[in-house]
């Protein structure tokens, strides 16, 4: 699938994508996620250089978001990123049961 026959992708849409490819647990499916979510930032990334302005916090956050994958691909680094992730989702489980059932004061 060549980057053309991805449909425009504004920044919500890609940091989907994104989150999907972080979280992804089927071991089979991690590298289809993966390189979605890069074909989405490189389509992202055009998108925005070819508009007017700076838009320096969304390119910075795509930079990252593509060194994470990267390193999450990468079969010597991907341990360390999936003890990342692993805890960045403990965090949003304990955040998200906060929520849904807040303590009272």
């Amino acid at each position: 699938m060549g980057f053309e026959l991805l449909p425009s992708l504004d920044r919500p849409q890609w940091k989907i994508l994104y989150t999907a490819a972080l979280f992804e647990n089927d071991v089979a499916m991690r590298p289809v996620r993966i390189r979605t979510a890069e074909r989405a930032l490189v389509l992202r990334a055009r998108e925005l250089f070819r508009l007017e302005g700076v838009h320096i916090e969304e390119k910075h956050a795509i930079d990252e978001a593509m060194f994470a994958l990267h390193t999450l691909a990468d079969p010597i680094r991907r341990p360390m990123m999936e003890q990342i992730t692993r805890d960045l989702g403990s965090q949003f489980s304990q955040n998200a049961e906060l929520v849904r059932h807040p303590r009272s004061a």
